[in-house]
C-alpha cells in the first residue's frame, strides 16, 4: 500500500483522515501546515501521494504546490489531493496549474478517498496532471469486455 502525507492544520481532519486511509492499509505521515509537509516531503523520500489543505497557516497547500511545481523536480511526480471545503473555479483551475491531481469536497467520504487511491491516482495520476480527476477515473475504471462492448 501507499506511504501518505496528510497536511491539515486541524488535528481533528488529520486524525479523521488518517483513520480512513490506515482502514485500507496505507502508511500515513502528518504535517501542520505547507511548510512542515515541505519539511516531510524532504525527509521522507518515499512519499506516493500527498493529500493537502488549501487554507493553513504559513503556506497554504496551494502555496506549498507552486513551490514544488517551480522549485522541486523530484516531487513534481507525488500526486496532490487537495482536501478542502473550498469549491472556487479559480481555486481549482490554480491548482491544475501546480500539478493537483484532485480535489476532494470536505466532509470527505473516506471509502471515496480510499477507492480513488486504489483506482490509480498514487501509480497512474503523475503522467497526465493535467487531465481532470474525473474523466481519468472513468478512462481508468471503465474497460471493454471479449464482445468490444464498455463496462464498467
Amino acid at each position: 500500500m501507499a506511504k501518505i502525507l496528510v497536511i491539515d492544520d486541524s488535528a481533528t481532519m488529520r486524525d479523521l483522515m488518517k483513520t480512513s486511509l490506515l482502514s485500507g492499509g496505507h502508511t500515513v505521515m502528518e504535517a501542520s501546515d505547507g511548510i512542515n509537509g515541505l519539511d516531510m516531503l524532504a525527509e521522507h523520500q518515499d512519499i506516493e501521494l500527498v493529500i493537502c489543505d488549501v487554507n493553513m497557516p504559513r503556506l497554504s497547500g496551494l502555496g506549498m504546490c507552486e513551490q514544488i511545481y517551480e522549485n522541486s523536480s523530484k516531487y513534481k511526480k507525488i500526486p496532490i489531493m487537495m482536501l478542502t471545503a473550498e469549491t472556487s473555479k479559480t481555486l481549482k483551475e490554480n491548482g491544475r496549474k501546480y500539478g493537483v491531481a484532485a480535489w476532494v469536497a470536505k466532509p470527505f467520504n473516506g471509502e471515496k478517498v480510499l477507492i480513488a487511491i486504489s483506482h490509480g491516482v498514487v501509480d497512474f495520476w503523475y503522467l497526465i496532471p493535467a487531465v481532470p480527476f474525473a474523466i481519468w477515473l472513468l478512462f481508468k475504471i471503465i474497460r471493454k469486455n471479449k464482445t468490444g462492448a464498455y463496462i464498467i
